[in-house]
């Protein structure tokens, strides 16, 4: 269920990914992940970089639906006045909804459109718990941070660190990008 996922310890390496594929329901118990590639989630991508303005090309791993992909690792840099991860809620570009419990957060130089990021928290890849929900959000990029970790954007009520770096085995939202 997904109150409560199986998991298991899938490996290192090849084999990691193939019991990726093999065993879509089960979430992988270890921080070690495959390791061996930096491209997964797109196909161009040879190494890490948090500027790199290329665009991610959707690989058959990329879990987004059709004609979405993934997003680069700095595009939301925007939402934020320094470009940086920041820790002052007076540096975000957006403001905090308490009903929605999630950042609007500003998409155009104007102020006058928003896109929501809700406080969706994440799943835990040791005990397979939900933490988080309403505290804080994570949302991949399409980019990893090194061989053995991922990046994407961690926001909470009072900080937004648009290059955070975790391990691959957690599970985080994704906010597709369109093709």
């Amino acid at each position: 269920s997904t109150d409560n996922p199986a998991k298991a310890n899938l490996s290192t390496g090849a084999a990691c990914i193939k019991n990726y594929i093999l065993k879509p329901n089960v979430m992988h118990a270890t921080n070690t992940a495959d390791k061996l590639f930096l491209n997964l989630w797109s196909a161009n991508n040879s190494s890490v970089s948090f500027s790199d303005p290329s665009v991610t090309i959707k690989t058959i791993y990329d879990p987004c639906p059709v004609g979405f992909r993934l997003p680069v690792s700095n595009c939301f840099s925007g939402f934020t006045t320094t470009g940086e991860s920041v820790e002052s809620t007076s540096e975000i570009n957006g403001f905090y909804d308490d009903n929605r419990i999630g950042w609007c957060l500003y998409t155009d130089a104007t102020r006058s459109r928003t896109i929501f990021f809700p406080s969706t928290g994440w799943r835990n890849y040791v005990t397979s718990a939900v933490k988080g929900v309403n505290v804080w959000g994570y949302y991949w990029y399409g980019i990893p941070y090194d061989m053995q970790d991922a990046q994407g954007m961690d926001i909470g009520k009072e900080y937004l660190r648009n290059r955070n770096k975790t391990h691959r085995a957690f599970a985080g939202s994704i906010r597709p990008c369109s093709d």
